[in-house]
């Protein structure tokens, strides 16, 4: 009988612990092991039958692997995951400050750096799960009497470039990255009906979190694109849109590919109106000479 590992004390990182015994435990929990160690990102906020079922174990094992690290429940296990996920999301400004050490390397190869690291990242982040939450989040945005449109901070760029483009043929808009003074204000004016769509990336802007939940308090759905399942504002999301991080330097073309996917597929779905709107105001930026025509 093999002699039970100490329980995992609270200054241990869960997840080098996990790594460094999981060879040591049955067949069943160095599974469950192995699944939490990939998965480590997307468990903060699983049940214990979710985290089950996404394993391919039972319940059981879960509860044993739970006892086994010296845990008083799984709520308190999922917690140390959870603050892993937190302390292992690199801020913003780090991994692009991360990228401008990166000496020795040579100005032609800066771009095809750049390059791959995206493409990487873009493919990383599509998925299955993606898709199906990507479908939702349509249905959820056509259903809405007014799509709120909310990013602080490093998102603000973002999000005001989703509503930019979304109102030119989906006048159902509302900008509220630009008002945050009064944002709680109008909050509390949304009806039933309009929902909140939040984009944040690590490290979350508190006034956005708060923000979100009083959303929710109220009733109204929420829209979460984002970065990390472990965002504090998922649980209150009723479809949370996850991108890849990168981890090389800072990007926001990921975000920025989903939103505007995002767009298609609303400009689809509104076709018989959104064309119509769009040749109107072609026709007007064309007749008040707003763009550069070239004569011919």
């Amino acid at each position: 009988m093999k002699k039970e590992a100490p329980p995992v004390k609270p200054d241990d990182n869960i997840m080098s612990t996990i790594i460094a015994r999981k060879d040591s435990f049955p067949k069943k929990q160095k599974m469950l092991c192995n699944y939490i160690v990939e998965q480590y990102q997307s468990i903060g906020f699983l049940t214990v039958k979710e985290l089950a079922d996404a394993a391919g174990v039972g319940t059981t094992t879960v509860m044993r692997l739970v006892q086994m690290l010296g845990f008083s429940s799984y709520v308190s296990m999922r917690k140390a995951i959870h603050d892993v996920t937190l302390q292992s999301a690199p801020y913003t400004w780090w991994t692009m400050e991360k990228s401008f050490n990166r000496r020795g390397v040579d100005m032609n190869e800066t771009l095809p750096q750049v390059w791959q690291e995206i493409t990487d990242v873009l493919g990383k982040s599509f998925s299955t799960t993606l898709q199906d939450n990507f479908n939702k989040a349509v249905d959820l945005l056509l259903e809405a009497s007014v799509v709120n449109i909310l990013g602080l901070r490093a998102s603000r760029s973002i999000a005001d470039y989703f509503h930019y483009v979304l109102e030119e043929f989906y006048p159902k808009t509302n900008q509220l990255s630009f008002d945050s003074e009064m944002l709680f204000d109008r909050i509390l004016r949304f009806k039933a009906d309009e929902i909140l769509f939040v984009i944040t990336f690590y490290p979350y802007v508190n006034k956005t979190i708060e923000a979100a939940q009083f959303c929710h308090e109220r009733g109204n759905k929420i829209v979460l694109l984002t970065d990390h399942l472990s965002c504090p504002i998922a649980r209150y999301a009723s479809v949370v849109l996850k991108t890849e991080p990168s981890k090389q330097q800072y990007s926001i073309v990921p975000a920025v590919s989903v939103l505007e996917a995002l767009v298609i597929e609303l400009g689809r779905r509104t076709s018989e109106t959104s064309i119509n709107s769009l040749k109107e105001l072609g026709a007007v930026l064309k007749k008040n000479k707003i763009n550069y025509l070239e004569q011919n």
